[in-house]
């Protein structure tokens, strides 16, 4: 099998998503966690641990998962609006300080 996406490849752009129900869509629709993994082209472990909130959502995570579950990403994935704010300060305390 050619895996098209793998855990740990440098240049994956961070998605705005920081939350996610896909363990939970997996189970109750009857598939085998092994298998979506496999067809998204990653591990198990890897799967396991985005979808514990252990490793931050891509955005290729999220297309691929999209893909083999064929559901959106609103169903999947979840945004916390306060991440953003939460990060303009942040940004905005470091220039002021440097």
């Amino acid at each position: 099998m050619t895996r098209t996406y793998r855990a740990g490849w440098r240049g994956h752009t961070r998605s705005p998503y920081t939350r996610t129900v896909i363990l939970d869509v997996i189970h109750r629709g009857g598939r085998r966690q092994s298998w979506v993994a496999e067809q998204m082209g990653i591990t198990d472990q890897h799967l396991s641990r985005v979808g514990r909130g252990h490793l931050p959502i891509s955005n290729e995570f999220v297309a691929a998962a999209c893909r083999v579950l064929q559901l959106p990403p609103s169903a999947l994935f979840f945004a916390d609006p306060l991440r953003d704010v939460m990060h303009e300060r942040e940004t905005a305390r470091t220039e002021v300080v440097a």
